[in-house]
């Protein structure tokens, strides 16, 4: 669906600055493992039984609405003319550069 409802269009085009995702410094197979994890932490939470179909759901529309949201808000920790930098994972908030516990529990991310 396009954002221009009120142009005779079927497509839209939008640009966006590129997210750079910061980790602890580690060996790149321990980088994998960690990403792995967490998705086979959350691909469980989708309830979509083929995996591909859950990692696309999650990848798009995260576990609900404000995920991907929330989780680059809170996980921003710099920029640069690179790109916007992110530290984290968003299932693990207290790791993330700008947790707050009161928050997170009144927004049910804990």
């Amino acid at each position: 669906s396009s954002p221009f409802k009120n142009l005779p269009l079927d497509y839209a085009v939008a640009m966006t600055t590129p997210y750079i995702h910061r980790m602890i410094a580690m060996p790149p197979i321990q980088t994998w493992l960690y990403f792995n994890e967490y998705m086979q932490r959350t691909l469980a939470k989708t309830s979509i039984s083929n995996p591909i179909e859950a990692y696309e759901h999650v990848m798009k529309y995260g576990l609900d609405t404000f995920y991907w949201l929330e989780y680059v808000f809170q996980a921003y920790s710099n920029v640069s003319d690179q790109g916007i930098f992110i530290f984290g994972l968003p299932d693990q908030p207290e790791n993330l550069p700008h947790f707050h516990e009161a928050k997170a529990k009144a927004c049910k991310l804990i």
